[in-house]
This record gives structure tokens, sequence and C-alpha cells, in this order.
């Protein structure tokens, strides 16, 4: 029974810090500069999203920006992407109409780079608290890092109970 906790334990902690590395891993596209306005639009109405998208490394990128409301996909520049020359930063700015009611929690992300955004002041998440996405999934990378810790401190008491 100690080994086969030991195996589930050795997944999970495998499988956790698989997904750590996909939300932190290393990128040459970083966004930054995230915006929507008009502020606390209704539900249906068309806004300007608008995001930096910075090529950290010296090939020349071809980049896909996706902004969400509510965490829905509403707009993409998949069409036309954003042509992100190595050492440089453009701005991608999409029309696009609201599919959550006020206030929003909007966020831009592309393949590759961690995502961006906030919630309005009076939102659901956070209370309206403009945490970056960023430090949302450091939140959750601690809590699931705190869970294995937690599961293997259990796991070694059960197994000096089993030796008694």
């Amino acid at each position: 029974m100690a080994t086969a906790s030991l195996v589930f334990i050795a997944l999970f902690l495998g499988a956790a810090t698989a997904s750590v590395a996909q939300t932190h891993g290393a990128t040459d596209i970083t966004l930054s500069g995230f915006s929507v306005v008009p502020a606390q639009a209704a539900k249906g109405d068309s806004v300007t999203g608008s995001v930096s998208v910075q090529n950290n490394g010296r090939t020349p990128a071809s980049v896909v920006v996706t902004f969400l409301d509510g965490g829905a996909p509403v707009a993409d520049n998949s069409a036309n992407p954003a042509d992100v020359h190595g050492g440089a930063t453009v701005t991608v700015q999409l029309v696009f109409n609201t599919v959550a009611d006020a206030p929003h929690c909007y966020s831009a992300q592309a393949t590759g780079s961690a995502p961006v955004g906030y919630c309005e002041s009076g939102g659901r998440i956070l209370g309206g608290t403009n945490l970056p996405l960023g430090g949302q999934a450091l939140a959750a990378s601690i809590g699931v890092v705190s869970v294995a810790i937690a599961a293997v401190l259990l796991l070694a008491v059960l197994r000096r109970r089993q030796t008694k």
C-alpha cells in the first residue's frame, strides 16, 4: 500500500510540475499594457481591447492574440497575426462585443505566453481586485505545491504508523 501511495504522489507531483512549467514556461513573447475601453460596458456593447506584444527573442514572430470576456473568447487577430521583429514591441488592438454582464473580467492570451488581464471593480472574482492573471497563476501553483507537500507528509505519518 505504501508503494502504491508513493507512486500516486510521484505521479501527482509530476503532473503538478508539468502544469506549472506550462503556465510559467520560458517564452520569447510577453504580453503587457492590457486595457479595454469603455469600462463597465453592458453585455453586447462594443469595446476596444488593446495589448502590447513584445518579442524578447531575436527571430521575428507571427503572433495571434485572443481577447476573452469572462473566460469566453470574443476576438482574435488570426486573420491578420501581428508580425513582431526580434526585440520589438507592437500593439494589437481589436474591437469586440462583450458577452458577459458588467463588471467584466477581461484577459488576453497568445500561444506560449502568460495571459494578462484584470477584473473590473465590483467583479465577482477577487471582489474586483486588479490582480494580474500571472499573479493568479502563481497563487494556483503555490496551492498545488502545498497540496503535494501535505500529501507527502500524510504518507510519511501513515508509513510510520504501519511500522509500529
